[in-house]
């Protein structure tokens, strides 16, 4: 029985050697190294708060404005250029904090993830986050919104963004303040 224990152990300790191959090399091209600066016209959006790029209307990003303005997105080209605003009547811009775009409930479709998760004061127990199939270029009002409400386990929290993980679904929100960070997971299905 010793012996066995002997050749196990010289076994184990010569297959534990340290890796002599070198790290895979990360291409420095990946981003710019000077960020593109395009100006948005005044009027178009005064409170910019979130920003995803469009999946399915290439080379244009949905943007959001901060809480308390009208319930509805723009849509603006890369280089700025204002296109529409389109309204989303079912959502209610409490405190709009970020957005996202990922999968979701129906395979093959891709959603605006729009966080109502502001909460400066700390007065609301209850978030939402409202999902919807991200629009083409022709529609100009959303009626079909899924709400997804949710409360913090352990009170209220004033968050600023979220992820949505594109193989899960499960949405990750981000909060800070003065003192901790924390990131929550919503698992899908929410």
């Amino acid at each position: 029985m010793y012996a066995r224990i002997m050749i196990l152990l010289a076994v184990v300790a010569t297959s534990c050697q340290k890796s002599t191959d070198s790290p895979p090399e990360i291409s420095q091209t990946i981003f710019e190294t000077n960020p593109v600066f395009q100006t948005v016209k005044a009027g178009d959006i005064d409170e910019a708060s979130g920003i995803a790029d469009s999946k399915l209307n290439p080379g244009y990003l949905w943007v959001h404005e901060d809480g308390g303005r009208p319930n509805e997105i723009s849509l603006l080209s890369h280089s700025g250029s204002f296109l529409k605003k389109i309204s989303i009547p079912a959502a209610v811009n409490k405190d709009w904090e970020d957005m996202a775009i990922a999968s979701g409930p129906v395979a093959g479709v891709n959603y605006i993830y729009l966080a109502d998760i502001g909460n400066n004061d700390l007065v609301y127990p209850q978030h939402c986050i409202y999902r919807f199939a991200e629009p083409s270029l022709s529609v100009n009002e959303v009626s079909d919104v899924d709400k997804l409400n949710f409360e913090y386990t352990d009170g209220a929290h004033d968050a600023d963004a979220i992820l949505v993980d594109q193989a899960t679904k499960d949405i990750y929100i981000i909060i800070k303040n003065n003192t901790i960070s924390r990131v929550y997971k919503l698992a899908y299905p929410q």
